[in-house]
C-alpha cells in the first residue's frame, strides 16, 4: 500500500510539498499438526494429518508405546522477509493392546470329563466370553476360569475346541480371541456282573466280568477262595471256601488295567450270597392215645416261598400223624436250594402232676413241666405267716368215657387242722389234645373242682389244669410236730382215673400209712412205689397197714375206670406188706400194653398209683 505525506502550506511563497512511501505486507507462515490421535499400541504406524504433503506416517518406538503417548511438533520453514517460522503440536495416545489367553490344551478322561478352564484377558479390557462346543460352562460362559462339561457327542468325538473372545473395548483396540482344545480320552469301564445267589453246596460260581473303553484287561480280587483258571480271566470260576459260606456271602472286585493317558484304572464289585436254607421239625410228645398229632416244618435262612416234601408224600408245611415214629421232610426254597430235617412223634404216660405255674399244657404233655415240690414258709409263734410259692397247678389227663360226663378234681388232706388249698377263680381249664382251651370249670367246695364236658367223642383225650393257692394256709396254727399231706386225684363217675403220685407235704410227716409219704420195707422197696415200672412180666408194691381194724382192698383199673384185677381184699395185720401183679386180668388173660391204675384202699384212706404194662 502507498502512503503520501503532505506538508502544510507555509506563509510566503513556498507551497506545500508531499512525499510517498510504499508499504509492502508479507504473508506470515501458518502450520497445523492435525488433531491429537488415540491409537492401539499394537499398531505399527500412525498416519499424520499435517498441511499439504505433510501427511507422513509415524512409527512409534517401543519406549513411546510403553510411555503411553508421544507429542509430535510440525514446524514451518523460515520464509524470506520479515515473517518467522511457526510450529504446531499434536499428541498420539497409545491404548494398551487387548491380550487373550485361553490357556493350554488339556487332556481329560471320558469318565470324568469336566475341565477347569484357565482363561485370561488383559490390556484395554479384562473380561471375555467363552464360545464353541455343545457342552455347558459353569457358572457361566463369561467366567474366565469356568468349568466346562463336554457334551456326549464331544466325548464320543474325542475332542472339543473352545474360544475365549475379549469384550468390546471403548477405545481403538479391536477384540481379541484365543482357542484351547480339550482332548477326551476314552475312560476304562468295568462290569463285575450281577450279584448272584447260589446254594451253599455250590462248588464253583461262574463269574461274568467285562472291561471296555480304554481298558483291555482286568483282574479279580477278594474272597478267600480260588479263581480258575486264574484271577485275570474275566469269566473265571470262583471256588468259595468254607469260611466264605459260613459268612453267608463274599464280595469280589474286578479291577481294570491302568490305560495310558489321563484315565485311571477302575473297579466294580459283585456279591455272591450263599443260600443255605434250614428246616427244623419240633418233636411232638403227647399223652398216650393222643392221636392224631401235628408236626410242622419250620423253614428259614433261605429264600421264600418254600415247598415241602415229607417222607409220607405230603407236601404241606404241617402234617397230621397218627403213628408214633420219626418223620422227615425236605424243603426247597425259591432258589432251588434244599435242606432236610426230621422230628418224632411219641407217646408218654401222662400221670397227674403238681407243677409250677410256668408249666403249660404243652409242657405237661411233653413231660417237661417243672415239679412243684419245694415250698418255703415262715412260722412265728407257731403261726404260718407267709408261704411261697403261693400258687401251683395240678395237671391231669382224662379219656372221655362217653359224650357227656363230669370231671371231678378231688383234693384230700390227712390233717383236718389245715385248710384245703383254694382253687383260683377261672383257673379250672379243659384243653383238647392240641392244648386248645375248650371249656372251663369251677370250684364246687373248698379245694374241690369240677368240669362238665359235653359233646365229646368216646376215647377223646383231654387235659385239665387247676390252679391252687397256698395263701389259705397263712394264719394256720402249726407247731413243729404238725404237718399235712395233700393229695390230688381225678375222678369220672366216681372212679379214680388219675392222680399225682407224690402229693404235697407241708410240715412234719405223720406215721406211715396209706396216703403218707414213703418209707422203706425190709426188702428195700419204697411204699406205694410199684417196681419195676414200666414192667413186662410182673411188678411188686409195698404198702403199710396201720391198724388191725383196717380193711385192705387193692385193685387194678384201666383208664376207662373198669376193674381189671382185684389183687387183695380183706383185713390184714398191721405192718408192711407186699402185693404183686403179673399183668393178667381176672380171667387170667394178658392185658393190653398201656397204662393202668392201682387203687389202694386201707381203712378210710385211699390213694392210687399208675403203672405201665409194656408187653
Amino acid at each position: 500500500m502507498t502512503l503520501t505525506l503532505t506538508t502544510n502550506d507555509p506563509a510566503g511563497p513556498c507551497s506545500a510539498v508531499s512525499d510517498q512511501v510504499l508499504i509492502t505486507i508479507q504473508p506470515s507462515a501458518a502450520v497445523n499438526a492435525g488433531p491429537d490421535q488415540r491409537v492401539c499400541a499394537n499398531g505399527s504406524q500412525v498416519w499424520l494429518a499435517g498441511s499439504a504433503a505433510l501427511n507422513a506416517t509415524y512409527t512409534a518406538t517401543a519406549a513411546e508405546k510403553a510411555a503411553g503417548s508421544v507429542t509430535l511438533t510440525l514446524t514451518s520453514n523460515d520464509p524470506a522477509g520479515p515473517c518467522p517460522a511457526v510450529n504446531d503440536a499434536m499428541r498420539i495416545t497409545f491404548d494398551p493392546t487387548t491380550i487373550v489367553d485361553a490357556g493350554p490344551d488339556q487332556n481329560v478322561c471320558s469318565s470324568s470329563p469336566q475341565v477347569q478352564l484357565h482363561g485370561s484377558v488383559s490390556g484395554s479390557v479384562s473380561s471375555g466370553t467363552w464360545s464353541g462346543g455343545g457342552g455347558t460352562f459353569s457358572p457361566g460362559a463369561t467366567t474366565l476360569n469356568a468349568t466346562y462339561t463336554p457334551s456326549a457327542a464331544e466325548i464320543t468325538a474325542g475332542s472339543v475346541t473352545l474360544t475365549l473372545t475379549s469384550a468390546v473395548s471403548n477405545g481403538p483396540c479391536p477384540q481379541a480371541s484365543d482357542a484351547v482344545t480339550i482332548f477326551i480320552s476314552p475312560g476304562a469301564t468295568v462290569n463285575a456282573g450281577p450279584d448272584v445267589i447260589v446254594c451253599a453246596n455250590t462248588i464253583q460260581v461262574m463269574l461274568a466280568g467285562s472291561v471296555g473303553g480304554g481298558a483291555t484287561s482286568g483282574i479279580w480280587s477278594g474272597g478267600a477262595g480260588t479263581y480258575s483258571p486264574s484271577a485275570s480271566a474275566l469269566n473265571a470260576g470262583y471256588r468259595p471256601t468254607a469260611a466264605d459260606k459260613a459268612a453267608g456271602s463274599v464280595t469280589l472286585t474286578l479291577t481294570s488295567d491302568d490305560p495310558a493317558g489321563p484315565c485311571p484304572a477302575v473297579s466294580d464289585m459283585m456279591k455272591i450270597t450263599f443260600d443255605s436254607p434250614a428246616v427244623t421239625v419240633s418233636d411232638r410228645v403227647a399223652c398216650t392215645d393222643v392221636s392224631p398229632a401235628t408236626l410242622c416244618a419250620n423253614a428259614g435262612h433261605g429264600i421264600a416261598p418254600y415247598t415241602y416234601l415229607w417222607n409220607t408224600g405230603a407236601t404241606s408245611q404241617c402234617i397230621s400223624v397218627s403213628d408214633t415214629g420219626s418223620y422227615s421232610v425236605t424243603v426247597t426254597d425259591a432258589n432251588g436250594c434244599r435242606a432236610s430235617g426230621s422230628g418224632a412223634f411219641r407217646w408218654r404216660d401222662c400221670i397227674g402232676q403238681l407243677t409250677h405255674t410256668s408249666t403249660t399244657c404243652a409242657d405237661f404233655m411233653a413231660g417237661t413241666g417243672q415239679d412243684f415240690a419245694d415250698v418255703s414258709y415262715v412260722i412265728k409263734d407257731n403261726i404260718i405267716t407267709s408261704i411261697s410259692p403261693g400258687v401251683f397247678f395240678y395237671y391231669t389227663r382224662v379219656t372221655a368215657p362217653s359224650t357227656d360226663f363230669t370231671i371231678n378234681i378231688v383234693q384230700t388232706k390227712d390233717n383236718f387242722a389245715f385248710p384245703f388249698c383254694e382253687v383260683q377263680q377261672d383257673q379250672v381249664v379243659l384243653y383238647d389234645s392240641d392244648c386248645n382251651r375248650v371249656a372251663s370249670g369251677a370250684q364246687t367246695l373248698p379245694g374241690q373242682a369240677a368240669i362238665d364236658v359235653r359233646g365229646a367223642t368216646v376215647g377223646q383225650v383231654f387235659i385239665v389244669s387247676v390252679k391252687y393257692s397256698l395263701k389259705t394256709l397263712v394264719g394256720t396254727y402249726m407247731d413243729p410236730t404238725m404237718g399235712v399231706s395233700y393229695g390230688f386225684r381225678t375222678e369220672i363217675n366216681g372212679i379214680i382215673v388219675d392222680a399225682d403220685p407224690n402229693g404235697l407235704q407241708i410240715g412234719a410227716v405223720g406215721k406211715a400209712s396209706v396216703g403218707v409219704g414213703p418209707t422203706s420195707d425190709p426188702e428195700g422197696l419204697e411204699l406205694y412205689r410199684p417196681v419195676p415200672n414200666p414192667f413186662s412180666s410182673g411188678m411188686r408194691m409195698a404198702y403199710a397197714v396201720g391198724a388191725a381194724r383196717d380193711r385192705v382192698n387193692i385193685s387194678v383199673f384201666d383208664l376207662a375206670g373198669r376193674l381189671v384185677r382185684e389183687l387183695t381184699n380183706g383185713f390184714q395185720a398191721p405192718g408192711r406188706h407186699l402185693v404183686s401183679w403179673d399183668g393178667r386180668d381176672e380171667r387170667g388173660g394178658r392185658v393190653h400194653r398201656g397204662m393202668y391204675f392201682v387203687h389202694i384202699g386201707i381203712g378210710n384212706q385211699a390213694r392210687h398209683v399208675r403203672v405201665t404194662f409194656v408187653n
